[in-house]
């Protein structure tokens, strides 16, 4: 089974590009797109399961310098 995230982050001031950067190296990470409104940046992520997820975001995007804070939207599908 696959898992697909939203993660929505804030970046702090002057840090958005390099987080944006940063994101893009990220393999378990599938889009990257700077936005407007509450947040700076939403991530599309993948993992084979909620906990990949879940340790994707405290491991690798948290200590990015610039992410002051994220929240994570795991993406439901209805067949």
């Amino acid at each position: 089974m696959s898992v697909k995230a939203f993660i929505l982050i804030t970046t702090k001031v002057g840090k958005s590009r390099e987080v944006l950067s940063r994101l893009n190296e990220i393999d378990s990470i599938e889009a990257v797109d700077s936005v407007l409104g509450p947040y700076d940046i939403i991530a599309v992520a993948r993992g084979e399961d909620v906990n990949s997820i879940g340790d994707l975001v405290p491991s690798m995007i948290h200590p990015i310098d610039g992410v002051d804070r994220t929240t994570t939207c795991l993406s439901v599908k209805k067949e």
